[in-house]
């Protein structure tokens, strides 16, 4: 419940940045130096952190430290932070908070050459990249569209269930999301990173290589992932939270996630 509550949060905290601006956030800024999340601060009572947050800065800079180290409860999940670390590596001596959530963003074309998913006009959601989109954009209608999803227990790796290697060790390259399969971290973890993001890949049942029809809890490699059984929370764009069964199909996944082509899904098959 405390899990649906900090999505529910976030999806309001979205929603009152809608109405100030006419737009949803970015997931990024364009020049890479911030996330989405830190835009938020203020719509979920953390003023203190936006103040010290400097914006003509890195996200990651030394100047940045102390906002981006400090824990926000609503961007993590208590269920996750269970089960794995609360904050991910950043350079030298520093660390910065991790979240639990973050949007899907957009959907990889590999999966329709793959033959995983049709072939559609557009491949993006609401919050994509640095582009601004607005409600007028949901071309297949706010309650039919997921504006953010769980990711949970980054920067530690996880396949169906198990943990993969020590939890949060400093190395840095590789595939997707995850710096190396044998260490352990999954990139991308940090609440105010610039690469807080979940874009759709698919990957196969056990969660080791992409693409594949797997859209949810095969593995947090960047992908929609919880430890609720059977599915992820999910906030719509509508605002409404929602239980997505990890039974639903890719295509079907695909069509959630996508904003303007022109599809409308039955929910109630898939959500609780």
């Amino acid at each position: 419940m405390q899990c649906k509550n900090n999505l529910h949060q976030i999806g309001l905290a979205l929603h009152n940045y809608h109405n100030s601006f006419r737009r949803f956030l970015p997931q990024k800024t364009r020049d890479g130096f911030h996330g989405w999340a830190v835009f938020t601060l203020p719509y979920i009572e953390k003023q203190n952190i936006r103040a010290i947050y400097r914006m003509n800065y890195r996200w990651s800079a030394p100047e940045n430290a102390e906002a981006v180290y400090a824990i926000i409860p609503t961007f993590q999940c208590p269920t996750s932070r269970l089960a794995g670390t609360a904050r991910t590596h950043v350079a030298g001596n520093r660390w910065a908070a991790s979240n639990d959530d973050a949007p899907p963003g957009k959907v990889s074309t590999r999966l329709v050459s793959a033959g995983f998913i049709r072939s559609r006009s557009s491949y993006i959601g609401l919050m994509a990249g640095w582009q601004r989109i607005g409600f007028r954009d949901a071309f297949d209608g706010l309650s039919n569209t997921v504006l953010f999803a769980e990711d949970t227990t980054r920067p530690d790796y996880y396949r169906t269930g198990k943990r993969l290697g020590p939890p949060n060790s400093h190395a840095s390259g590789g595939n997707f999301g995850v710096t190396n399969g044998t260490n352990g971290v999954v990139k991308g973890a940090a609440w105010a990173g610039a690469r807080n993001a979940i874009p759709m890949h698919g990957f196969t049942q056990d969660g080791v290589s992409s693409p594949g029809p797997c859209p949810i809890n095969c593995t947090n490699n960047n992908e929609m992932y919880s430890f609720h059984s059977g599915g992820v929370h999910c906030v719509l764009a509508d605002g409404a939270v929602r239980f997505l069964s990890q039974s639903i199909d890719i295509d079907t996944m695909t069509s959630l996630i996508t904003a303007k082509a022109h599809e409308v899904i039955p929910l109630e098959d898939y959500v609780r």
